[in-house]
């Protein structure tokens, strides 16, 4: 996902086992996270992982770490 239109984004009520990478990722409209298991967590957080909000995050009820910094693997 480089980045997104016009639509809003919605990922609500999912468990994701693996780690979630949003690195180098443009959101341009809202983004919605909700009641979401993030077991081996994700960069959506994350400050130095150029992701880009220009509109609204919203965060709810989510579980594991959101502000890994780093791609979720291991690095060279």
């Amino acid at each position: 996902m480089r980045h997104n239109n016009s639509e809003a984004i919605i990922i609500k009520e999912n468990h994701f086992k693996s780690f979630v990478n949003f690195h180098d990722c443009w959101f341009t409209s809202e983004i919605f996270i909700e009641k979401n298991f993030f077991e081996s967590g994700t960069n959506l957080c994350s400050k130095t992982q150029f992701i880009t909000f220009d509109a609204p995050l919203y965060l709810l009820d989510n579980s594991g770490t959101l502000a890994i910094e780093g791609e979720g693997r291991d690095e060279y």
